[in-house]
């Protein structure tokens, strides 16, 4: 016969002498409310069959249209093209959108690139530089510094954007020029939907 069965009662004593400190039981109430409160969202979630888990969008409610959603920043008309050396910023081919916390660059047909053929449409999309049906370019380059995340304003009198904080300078498609940056600008990936630049 096995012993084990008749020791029940000391192993429930010995657990009984036991003490459960406060911050262990705590500790334990604390897990198993989050454990529970993230499986009845969930739960909710599929119960009322949305489309976006409810504890996203419990913790991103207003994401929709904003920074790090997808963006309409406006009409194509509304940003005229302009070749490299004539872009000013707000009036031809540079464009501060605040909602998107971008650059929208717009430049012309005959703006020309180190590469040619099937190595030019390569690099423009490995660069996210979006070719319109009328051959201008565009493309949308993040308002921060590379370097320590300065905002870097456009110069119209260098056609470059420079980094007032470090003497970062980039050229008008975000490209490195100098400075302690580690590359280039960041790109934000552009796309049309109908006359909308999203």
């Amino acid at each position: 016969m096995d012993e084990s069965i008749f020791d029940v009662p000391h192993r429930v004593a010995s657990l009984a002498r036991r003490r459960l400190s406060r911050r262990g039981m705590l500790s334990g109430l604390t897990s198993l409310v989050i454990v529970g409160s993230a499986g009845s969202l969930e739960a909710g979630c599929s119960i009322l069959g949305t489309a976006q888990p409810a504890p996203t969008a419990t913790l991103y409610p207003n994401l929709q249209g904003q920074f790090g959603s997808v963006v309409a920043v406006g009409s194509r008309k509304d940003f005229p093209a302009a070749r490299i050396q004539d872009c000013k910023l707000g009036q031809a081919g540079v464009f501060y959108n605040q909602t998107a916390r971008c650059y929208i660059v717009h430049l012309v047909k005959a703006t020309e690139f180190l590469l040619a053929g099937a190595r030019l449409e390569q690099q423009l999309t490995w660069n996210s530089i979006v070719r319109d049906s009328d051959g201008s370019y565009w493309l949308a380059l993040y308002y921060r510094c590379t370097h320590l995340g300065c905002m870097v304003p456009f110069r119209n009198d260098c056609v470059s954007f420079n980094c007032p904080c470090h003497t970062a300078r980039f050229n008008v498609d975000g490209t490195y020029i100098s400075g302690p940056s580690p590359r280039g600008m960041d790109r934000f990936i552009l796309s049309f939907q109908g006359d909308e630049v999203v």
